[in-house]
């Protein structure tokens, strides 16, 4: 679960300044219109810095993912769903970094090759791009199934998101991948690369966050002298403790059946009882 959590924390940097994913929002609604004077841009230095903090986050990811699959079987099995999790939340890591790199390459005009990173994090998505492979594909129809599957929890409200942002991260690239291919296409018409060149060549994460190692706190010598001496006996008087043996003696006991307050009434001279 630090793994986890060092994964996460690695990736918000990314999430909170990523602006593609509200492009994609903004490309399904049809009321939106403000495509038409504004388009989503990112600055080259931080796209590099992204693509290696998704790579960071990616790396944490895995190593949960492994320390989950080592768990045994039975009563210490861990959820499916966590584990499930954990995989589709390295995949997802690893598609942002090939997207943030195609970023980089568009915006040095290097649109084949920005292509091809788009490819990259189609297939560590496990998914196949449009163009490889015509007529039916079952694993179109499955991604199409879980969009829409993933739609009608956005609209429920209920338990949307459970893929660690997969299905998002599929939109976004497929939308830069029509876009860069109408362009190269047309204009620049630049050989694209095929993926596992591309991926052999990935540098290493950064790291967004250090852990350093736990450090017992020291205490000082007077404080260790203070707890070892005897405590200070500031309520004795003398040497002598209090006893409530007088508040008892000089108690004064209430009558049976006498109403509480009315003591003082039953009190007579002689200790007679009369019946």
């Amino acid at each position: 679960m630090s793994s986890l959590a060092l994964a996460e924390a690695t990736l918000l940097a990314v999430l909170k300044d990523d602006p593609y994913p509200a492009a994609v929002i903004q490309d399904r609604n049809d009321n939106d219109r403000e495509w038409m004077y504004k388009a989503p841009e990112i600055p080259k230095v931080r796209a590099h810095l992204f693509a290696r903090l998704c790579l960071a986050a990616a790396d944490h990811a895995a190593q949960a993912s492994a320390l989950c699959q080592t768990q045994g079987k039975g009563v210490s099995k861990l959820n499916d769903g966590l584990v499930r999790y954990l995989e589709d939340f390295r995949k997802t890591s690893r598609a942002k970094a090939c997207r943030f790199f195609g970023i980089d390459a568009e915006l040095s005009g290097q649109t084949g090759s920005a292509l091809g990173w788009l490819r990259c994090g189609l297939q560590e998505l496990g998914i196949e791009p449009k163009e490889a492979k015509k007529g039916l594909s079952l694993t179109r129809m499955k991604k199409d199934w879980s969009e829409k599957r993933e739609d009608k929890k956005v609209e429920r409200g209920t338990n949307w998101g459970a893929d660690a942002g997969k299905l998002e991260e599929t939109r976004v690239i497929e939308l830069l991948e029509a876009k860069w291919t109408k362009i190269n296409d047309t204009m620049l018409t630049q050989t694209v690369p095929p993926p596992a060149t591309l991926l052999s060549g990935l540098p290493s994460g950064r790291n967004m966050h250090t852990v350093k190692p736990y450090q017992l706190a020291e205490l000082g010598r007077e404080a260790l002298e203070a707890m070892r001496a005897p405590p200070d006996r500031t309520d004795d008087y003398g040497g002598e403790q209090l006893s409530s043996d007088d508040d008892e003696r000089t108690a004064v006991g209430t009558p049976v059946g006498a109403f509480p307050g009315t003591h003082e009434e039953y009190r007579s001279g002689s200790a007679r009882s009369y019946f």
